[in-house]
């Protein structure tokens, strides 16, 4: 399964289980958590960076390209990212509800990504804000190519 970049959807660096369904939720999730939304375009690389430990389970909307990553209680409180959301609680809404364009139908298919068996309740959130800082800067920063110089304005052959 791929998303429509080029990457397939799971990296040759980490090893993922996948579960076919978004339920049951992954044993491994606390009773409470926020939960971090990011495009799958910047949100995979980033998840793919992160150190052995730090990563948790994901959830993704193959529909809409959408990781949904659970974090620690009140990282909601201090996420200020231009990457990505940070909702308050269990929430796996793929549109913001005060999004014109919003409406109450259901996502699919979604499943769950889970980083091994040793993989931690939630993501590491400073270091998952790093991660996609970091991957989001990459993305946006151009490739310079050099233009072609004709050797007239060198002087070359004058």
């Amino acid at each position: 399964m791929s998303f429509s970049s080029s990457s397939p959807l799971l990296s040759r660096l980490r090893l993922w289980d996948v579960r076919l369904d978004e339920r049951p939720h992954p044993d491994v999730l606390p009773s409470a958590f926020d939960v971090v939304r990011v495009g799958a375009g910047v949100g995979k690389p980033a998840l793919d960076a992160l150190n052995a430990g730090e990563a948790g389970p994901v959830m993704v909307c193959t529909r809409h390209q959408l990781l949904f990553t659970p974090v620690p209680l009140g990282t909601a409180d201090w996420w200020r990212a231009a990457h990505s959301q940070c909702r308050p609680g269990r929430q796996w809404l793929c549109m913001d509800p005060e999004d014109p364009q919003w409406s109450p139908v259901r996502c699919g298919p979604r499943l769950w990504l889970v980083p091994g068996r040793d993989c931690g309740a939630t993501t590491v959130p400073e270091a998952l804000y790093e991660s996609l800082s970091r991957t989001r800067a990459r993305l946006r920063t151009p490739t310079v190519r050099p233009r072609p110089v004709a050797l007239a304005e060198l002087g070359v052959g004058a």
